[in-house]
């Protein structure tokens, strides 16, 4: 063998050691990678089981809110044949479909067993939450890599908001978790600027199920669809054929909504959910009373309040707005040298989910500045979903400049693991706080009253209510006012007849807020009913406290 063959041997023995020592590195890196990204996951899903399996008296203060029975008891009139109604009579489409149909088995399971079901479904909330970390972990690595990943997910696993949010039994731990396969999938397509056909039927899919899953993914849908025609016009260059791939993700969406729709249509007369429709009326009407009319300047002032504390309350959920100012302050204390250019950068990184940030504020503005009240946690977690994604991103920015070593990589450890016990250590305050207290220690009195209604009231009598989810899971008897489960109740309200509703429906008992009760009566009905209320029963002494009243007609 000659002296040039020999060396040609070694040069290639060369590159396949060098290519084989890379391929190992990223091997074991990858490895790292998994194997974190089960601990953080195996560790969130322990402690939201644990939690889900609290007694009902302490969930019910501390996160599983009031609209969770209506699920619960839609669901188990689904499984025993009486259709989707909350009280066993009355039809609604006051729910999200995918979520109140996941839990319909459980009935089929164990239809006598209240207690199991209901903390059955909690778990499943617990499950769909700790999917959605993982899908936010490869979002955002798409964008920033494995480390801005496992920050974003271990973010979203450990936050003690997220968690009990996420618990609160209603739809919105399954919700989002479609919501951010949506962005996951969209992500990846603008990574690699491809808009197939087959990609876009999988998108509208997946965008489908999540409206499904809660209605306001709308904007997502309509962000998506922009900037799908925008990206197609970039190469094109021509109208009519960048239409095409929009319209085809809004034909499948649209598609698959279609059932619904139809379903809907043929039992309402509108495709409108009854839940969207009452609860924005009442927020309206208790302006109307004190203001009279929209054309004034507290009109004005009303909307600046509410778009605060939408903003306030996004931050709070997310970190809290000294962990954020913290973040900021850091990434330009230690990117100062080359501040523009990591500024650029940022934003080059932040460009690929820009969707995701204008549709979370167009639901940020819809609900601030339309719905005003009801101001619900779990209307937040959607808008946390897209800002854990971009504090992840911002997060690995910052760490890239404190890297320790030269041969740190994406997987410094000291590094890393500094972080990660400081944000553990933050969270773990801040959850205990956040637990004391509880997100909804007002329903307190309601679980108190709906045991106290079921055990001292015939068990013939009908009972009517403004906060209706407990009285109809305890009493199995009690008819929803308000009109968020029923579009009767919404008629009568619009007509201000709500008594001679009552009447109609033989309430025998109308419990709720005293304070709420009399709105009712001076709001929509239009001789009042007040006269017509005996109290036979406080809960408190304030307003705002709950009162049983007999109906004398």
């Amino acid at each position: 063998m000659s002296w040039k063959e020999l060396h040609r041997k070694k040069y290639v023995m060369d590159n396949i050691t060098q290519s084989q020592a890379e391929s190992n590195i990223v091997r074991k890196t990858n490895s790292q990678e998994y194997i974190y990204l089960s601990i953080i996951i195996i560790v969130g899903l322990i402690i939201r089981v644990f939690v889900s399996w609290q007694d009902f008296a302490t969930l019910f203060q501390k996160c599983v809110v009031d609209d969770a029975l209506f699920y619960l008891n839609i669901s188990k009139h689904i499984a025993e044949g009486k259709g989707a109604t909350f009280d066993g009579f009355i039809l609604t489409n006051g729910f999200h479909p995918v979520y109140a149909l996941i839990l319909v088995p459980l009935f089929w399971l164990f239809p006598n067993n209240p207690d199991l079901t209901f903390h059955l479904a909690l778990t499943i909330c617990s499950i769909f939450n700790v999917l959605t970390g993982v899908v936010i972990h490869f979002t955002t690595k798409n964008i920033a890599g494995r480390n801005a990943g496992l920050i974003a997910s271990f973010l979203w696993i450990f936050n003690p908001y997220v968690i009990l949010i996420s618990l609160n039994g209603v739809e919105v731990s399954v919700a989002c978790f479609f919501l951010s396969l949506c962005i996951y999938k969209f992500v990846k397509m603008r990574k690699i600027d491809s808009y197939s056909s087959r990609d876009i039927i999988l998108l509208g899919v997946l965008s489908a199920t999540a409206i499904l899953g809660r209605v306001d993914a709308v904007f997502l849908l309509m962000a998506i669809t922009f900037f799908i025609f925008y990206a197609v016009y970039k190469k094109e260059e021509k109208i009519i054929p960048s239409i095409a791939q929009p319209a085809l993700f809004c034909g499948v969406v649209f598609a698959v909504l279609a059932p619904w729709f139809y379903w809907n249509l043929y039992h309402f007369g509108t495709i409108r959910q009854i839940s969207g429709v009452t609860l924005p009326n009442i927020s309206h009407n208790m302006y109307l009373m004190k203001y009279k009319t929209y054309f004034s300047f507290a009109f004005i002032l009303y909307e600046l309040n509410y778009l605060k504390l939408w903003i306030l309350s996004t931050l709070k959920y997310s970190g809290g707005v000294l962990f954020f100012c913290v973040l900021f302050a850091v990434f330009i204390f230690v990117g100062r040298e080359h501040l523009i250019q990591n500024i650029r950068k940022l934003l080059a990184q932040m460009k690929y989910i820009d969707f995701a940030i204008l549709s979370t504020g167009i639901l940020v503005s819809f609900y601030s500045l339309y719905f005003w009240g009801w101001h619900r946690p779990w209307y937040y977690l959607s808008v946390m979903l897209v800002v854990t994604i971009c504090t992840g991103i911002i997060m690995e920015n910052i760490l890239l400049h404190l890297t320790v070593s030269n041969s740190a990589g994406p997987m410094n450890k000291k590094r890393d693991a500094t972080l990660y016990l400081a944000l553990l250590f933050y969270f773990s305050l801040q959850g205990n706080q956040i637990w004391m207290k509880g997100l909804f220690p007002f329903q307190k009195q309601l679980y108190e009253s709906a045991v106290w209604m079921n055990e001292n009231t015939e068990k013939d009598a009908t009972i009517g209510a403004i906060s209706s989810g407990s009285y109809g899971y305890f009493t199995h008897r009690a008819i929803d006012l308000l009109g968020v489960v029923n579009n009767e109740a919404y008629r009568a309200i619009k007509a201000k007849k709500i008594f001679a509703y009552m009447k109609k429906k033989n309430i025998k008992y109308l419990v709720d807020r005293e304070d709420m009760i009399r709105f009712f009566s001076e709001r929509f009905d239009e001789n009042g009913f007040m006269g017509k209320m005996l109290p036979i029963k406080k809960f408190g002494d304030k307003d705002s406290d709950i009162v049983v009243y007999r109906i004398i007609y």
